[in-house]
């Protein structure tokens, strides 16, 4: 059973740093109509906990603006029922945003903590970099330690192999001195969210 996300304080609070992120890139407070906001969604229930419900309450952007990827079909076909009117998508992240003729985002939560994984991370961000168009925000959530080990992550290196992994020519469409911001989720697991720009010209 998956854990119940949605009801994390620790949840609230970093998408809430999502949306502050958003405005203070962009100078605007919510995604253009013809934008998107993309994320790995998990379970998404009515109550105000949820990330659509809260991003909405914040006015990021409006249900229908709202893609949410999970490999879980029956989680998908729940959300389908909470929120009809926003769109949820069945499948590997890459994969889905690859595959979608319409991928126009103007913010994405890429929150990679599921894997636990710097490569797995780090992989997700190269190629969603690729696909995002001019003005988005791209939020990556990644864990700073794996809580059944002593394992410890470098915060700076995810950026730093950034340069070796994605062209030049793509890099410098991006502002990744964006400031980071780390939060403990539990007082055993670490967390960062790495905050990316890619610029208008």
């Amino acid at each position: 059973m998956q854990p119940i996300y949605h009801k994390s304080s620790y949840k609230l609070n970093a998408r809430e740093q999502n949306a502050i992120a958003y405005e203070r890139l962009t100078k605007v407070h919510s995604i253009p109509k013809d934008r998107q906001y993309w994320t790995l969604c998990n379970s998404q229930p009515l109550d105000a906990g949820s990330e659509i419900v809260q991003m909405v309450n914040l006015g990021a952007c409006k249900k229908e603006q709202f893609h949410g990827v999970d490999r879980d079909e029956a989680i998908i076909e729940q959300n389908k029922i909470w929120h009809p009117t926003a769109n949820w998508h069945f499948g590997d992240w890459i994969e889905v945003i690859e595959g979608y003729e319409d991928f126009n985002p103007a913010l994405v939560y890429l929150d990679s903590t599921s894997f636990a994984d710097h490569r797995v991370a780090l992989n997700l961000t190269v190629r969603t970099m690729f696909l995002c168009p001019r003005g988005t925000v791209l939020i990556v959530n990644a864990m700073l330690n794996d809580p059944r080990s002593s394992k410890q992550f470098d915060p700076d290196k995810l950026v730093y192999d950034l340069r070796s992994e994605v062209p030049s020519m793509e890099l410098n469409k991006w502002d990744t001195t964006v400031s980071n911001f780390q939060y403990s989720a539990t007082g055993r697991t670490y967390m960062i969210s790495y905050v990316f720009y890619k610029k208008e010209n």
